[in-house]
């Protein structure tokens, strides 16, 4: 068979999910008091709460509650810190906010249990998360001075922090079809594990790939780690390790199995618009590029608009609206975030090395991020380009994939029987 993964795919999804539908025992933690220990790995700061990620639990504290626990010397909690919260628990099950299954979205993103916490206690420290939590809070506050009020930006682009955006830029870019690039995904991995390569040399030995993924561990779990970052990391493991054995894998079949993967740890993942966007996006691109390349002499080009063929129909079911420019969006905004990223490492360096340098180095990342953000706002122009569709059916979309996966098969078929190889990359078909 020419893509055994995609059996494998299906076969997951029938069994896990015919299993899951024949459960007779509800697994949601149901309305009560209850006790949630462990290390906090993430926190987020919400206009009138703030969250943390303990394991697959979420414990959302009212900010005015925490005020009360100053008596204890503690105002406020931090990634590494062992706690004991005290709280109401609620029921995933039934927890809709307006009409939006909140419920699901958290299983979807592995959260099991939610805990409105009313109390806490401080129980201990992790050693290693601590010290990237003060790393993190170093890289924040170093922007901060930097870049000053574009300095949430560039925090949201490094590690991800967009709550404190904002409302017009995120607008800027959501319109633009580029917000993307503001959430931590395989555009930042792959940055990262490439810089490091510069860095050490030709991955020429399993050193240097252990040294690799040990960085973009200690990233991930700075950032506070997610589906979508082992989702990237994983892709990364699978292309280093291709590197190092001098072997062509075949990444469609590598997304159908690493996808497979994730559905048996989390058959809710299913659910989540990140995951079928990631996989979505890489299938995309590798599927539809080569094609591409037949007709249109820019590869970035080429990559944008494969990019959006699995996605468009994703972004309408889960948000009823898509961007017509995001293609023109994507191109100047992804070499232009991997500038910025780049530069806002150099800034950080020669920050304590040489202060002037740094501050130079930050004045033209400035400028360069002012004018990104004038670009997409001109692309976008406030929603006048985008397609508004009230309603997508999950059959509407099945129906869309079904037809656009028949035309690959023909189209592959047809180029094979024309030994087109030479023109559009002979490793794709292999």
């Amino acid at each position: 068979m020419r893509r055994p993964g995609l059996l494998i795919l299906i076969l997951t999804v029938f069994i896990v999910f015919n299993i899951k539908d024949n459960k007779s025992v509800n697994d949601s933690i149901s309305n009560g008091n209850s006790v949630i220990c462990g290390v906090i790995t993430n926190k987020k700061y919400k206009k009138s709460t703030i969250e943390y990620i303990v394991s697959d639990s979420l414990i959302s504290v009212k900010k005015y509650d925490w005020e009360l626990n100053k008596k204890n010397g503690i105002s406020d909690l931090s990634i590494g810190d062992r706690v004991v919260f005290f709280g109401e628990s609620e029921d995933l099950d039934n927890m809709n906010v307006k009409g939006f299954d909140y419920g699901m979205y958290l299983k979807s993103v592995g959260i099991n249990r939610y805990l409105r916490a009313k109390n806490f206690k401080l129980v201990g420290r992790s050693y290693l998360l601590s010290k990237l939590s003060i790393a993190k809070d170093y890289i924040i506050k170093t922007n901060r001075f930097l870049y000053k009020e574009l300095s949430s930006v560039v925090n949201a682009l490094v590690i991800g922090r967009i709550e404190s955006i904002d409302e017009e830029i995120q607008y800027i870019f959501k319109d633009s079809g580029t917000s993307h690039v503001m959430a931590i995904s395989g555009l930042h991995i792959g940055l990262i594990a490439n810089m490091i390569v510069i860095l050490l040399g030709k991955i020429s030995n399993l050193k240097k790939i252990i040294a690799i993924f040990i960085i973009i561990m200690l990233y991930s779990l700075m950032i506070g780690g997610g589906s979508s970052i082992y989702r990237a990391i994983s892709m990364m493991a699978v292309l280093y390790t291709s590197f190092f054995l001098d072997r062509d894998f075949d990444i469609e079949n590598v997304v159908y199995v690493l996808s497979s993967i994730f559905i048996i740890v989390n058959p809710n993942v299913i659910y989540n618009a990140s995951f079928l966007l990631s996989f979505g996006t890489v299938l995309s691109i590798r599927i539809f590029t080569r094609y591409l390349k037949l007709l249109l002499c820019f590869n970035s080009v080429c990559i944008s608009i494969a990019a959006n063929i699995l996605t468009i129909p994703i972004i309408l079911f889960f948000y009823g609206e898509v961007s017509t420019v995001s293609i023109i969006g994507n191109i100047v905004a992804i070499p232009f975030a991997m500038i910025i990223l780049v530069l806002d490492f150099l800034s950080m360096i020669f920050f304590n090395a040489s202060f002037a340098i740094s501050m130079a180095i930050s004045q033209v990342n400035v400028h360069i991020l002012d004018t990104l953000i004038y670009v997409l706002k001109m692309i976008g122009d406030y929603g006048v380009n985008n397609i508004v569709i009230k309603k997508m059916g999950i059959g509407a979309m099945i129906s869309y994939f079904v037809i656009v996966i028949l035309i690959d098969i023909f189209l592959e078929r047809y180029f094979i029987i024309k030994n087109k190889f030479d023109i559009v990359d002979k490793k794709n078909f292999e």
